[in-house]
């Protein structure tokens, strides 16, 4: 299962974190491209800086535990998916088709500030956030160009 379940996987303008994941992922036989994306509210689900949406998200995945669903049984992926499945009978329960997300795999310390010197708290200036859209349609995806091609 994928992070954000189904769908095709962009890095918000992150071009060296595109080239290690196609070196890691890829055997260092990948493209990169450079897309505009169209993000339009009514399909977007912003689940990186947008707080009505991840409380909305939230309340939905309450919803579902008190009903008998226990999160710890789902990844993040597996419970998008399954509302996914939910809106082809009950339209509008999850109409999303672009979905961003921070990943917070442990980076390397250059990219954490921390907010006081001898304090935990930190920020992260450099955060690897990934773009799952669902459908490819013209609307979302409105142009693309090759920027790297390792072949």
């Amino acid at each position: 299962m994928q992070f954000l379940g189904a769908g095709y996987y962009f890095w918000d303008d992150n071009i060296e974190m595109a080239t290690k994941w196609g070196e890691d992922h890829y055997n260092n036989e990948y493209c990169i491209l450079e897309c505009k994306l169209n993000m339009p509210g009514g399909i977007f689900l912003d689940l990186v800086g947008n707080r009505s949406h991840m409380r909305y998200f939230r309340n939905v995945a309450v919803k579902y535990a008190e009903s008998g669903y226990a999160r710890e049984k789902w990844s993040l992926g597996s419970f998008i998916e399954h509302l996914k499945m939910l809106e082809k009978d009950r339209p509008g329960i999850f109409p999303f088709k672009v979905i961003p997300a921070v990943d917070l795999l442990p980076r390397d310390e250059h990219s954490k500030w921390y907010f006081v010197s001898g304090k935990r708290n930190y920020t992260l200036l450099d955060p690897r956030i990934v773009i799952c859209i669902t459908e490819k349609n013209a609307l979302i995806l409105q142009s693309k160009k090759i920027v790297y091609e390792s072949l």
